[in-house]
């Protein structure tokens, strides 16, 4: 997938980057060149696949003969700072397909340019320089008067956003972190108000489904909706079934969809999909409050307990409300009441603790229940 396999190329930015030699350890320091070289023998762009299989924390430890538990506290403090994020295949060099995919072509270095220049721009706050013919009595009247303007225009143009633009901004941010979208692009993706999270899994898939055209779809995603003027997917990956259809399933989980049915038509096939697996299929389920808190700190809890036991245990869970602090989750299943006592008694503390972080309410709590017989 990336030319020159036997030789991994890293920026010498490094060397004068203050973040990455103060806040990184020369051991983090270190195991970040040991990624990298082994992202680039893997050839996935940047993710951590082997043989068509997403590795997962222990894999890439064993690979590199290093501590498990030594090699999760090191990611951490690379994803703290920007260098790993997590797409849909598990961890990822957020900066590898960047620094290792030179443009060939001069139209590919000058595109590239192009959006480096659209980025410098985007980020500087310069004031315009002024004509010298101007006196400074014209320049100070005409300052306020464009100050007026400016105030005037931000009180007409700019409403403060509602609780619709809220919601939407915390779906983006959350479609963001598990698609592994780079910060420099999530935070103008984010903030767009004329963005919507429609745009960025129609864009997701769209890219996961050129599979050996694209390396990291995530930072594709990012990169084509940060500019300044967003490049949208054509109307047809708008379609849900399409999601389904090339978004990996360990993003789609993380996202909270799930396929409820299979409908074959004999002119059209297509999947019928919809959001947070539920006992009770109820479309609305995905608007309470606290969804995406709750998703959240599944995420978390993913990270601290072996597959086996997250899967078993909470993977058959939905959030059923989230009032006053207080989360309530439905455990079903066919062992759904011996499920909830051992979440009772196994992870009810750790989940308090995790919702109280990610909502800022110390008064957080959590009920685990079954629903009928």
């Amino acid at each position: 997938m990336t030319t020159g396999l036997y030789f991994l190329k890293l920026e010498l930015n490094y060397l004068k980057d203050p973040t990455f030699n103060t806040v990184l350890t020369d051991g983090q320091r270190w195991r970040y060149v040991q990624l990298n070289l082994l992202a680039k023998d893997l050839n996935a762009g940047g993710s951590f696949i082997l043989h068509g299989n997403d590795l997962n924390v222990h894999d890439i430890a064993w690979l590199l003969h290093v501590d498990a538990d030594k090699l999760k506290l090191d990611m951490d403090a690379m994803r703290g700072i920007g260098l790993l994020c997590d797409n849909g295949h598990g961890p990822c060099l957020t900066r590898f397909v960047q620094e290792q995919e030179t443009p060939k072509t001069d139209a590919e270095r000058k595109e590239a340019q192009r959006i480096r220049d659209n980025e410098k721009s985007r980020n500087s706050h310069e004031p315009v320089t002024l004509r010298d013919t101007e006196s400074e009595s014209e320049l100070k009247i005409k300052s306020q008067s464009q100050e007026s303007d400016i105030e005037s225009s931000v009180r007409e143009s700019d409403p403060k956003p509602t609780d619709d633009d809220v919601s939407l901004t915390d779906q983006k941010k959350l479609i963001c972190t598990h698609a592994g979208i780079p910060p420099k692009f999530s935070k103008g993706i984010v903030a767009d108000l004329a963005i919507v999270p429609d745009d960025l899994l129609a864009e997701l898939a769209r890219n996961y489904s050129r599979k050996g055209k694209v390396k990291n779809p995530g930072y594709i995603t990012g990169l084509n909706l940060g500019k300044i003027s967003p490049e949208r997917p054509a109307a047809e990956w708008y379609d849900q079934a399409r999601w389904m259809a090339h978004l990996p399933s360990t993003l789609r989980s993380k996202l909270g969809f799930a396929v409820l049915r299979e409908e074959v038509d004999s002119d059209n096939q297509s999947l019928v999909a919809t959001r947070i697996p539920s006992e009770s299929s109820d479309p609305a389920v995905d608007k309470l409050p606290g969804y995406f808190d709750w998703n959240s700190a599944l995420e978390l809890l993913r990270q601290d307990m072996s597959p086996g036991d997250f899967h078993k245990y909470l993977g058959q869970t939905h959030l059923k409300d989230a009032v006053g602090g207080l989360f309530t989750i439905v455990v079903y299943g066919p062992d759904k009441v011996q499920n909830r006592d051992w979440l009772e008694g196994r992870v009810t503390s750790t989940v308090k603790k995790i919702l109280a972080g990610i909502t800022n309410n110390s008064l957080v709590d959590v009920e685990f229940v079954v629903e009928g017989s």
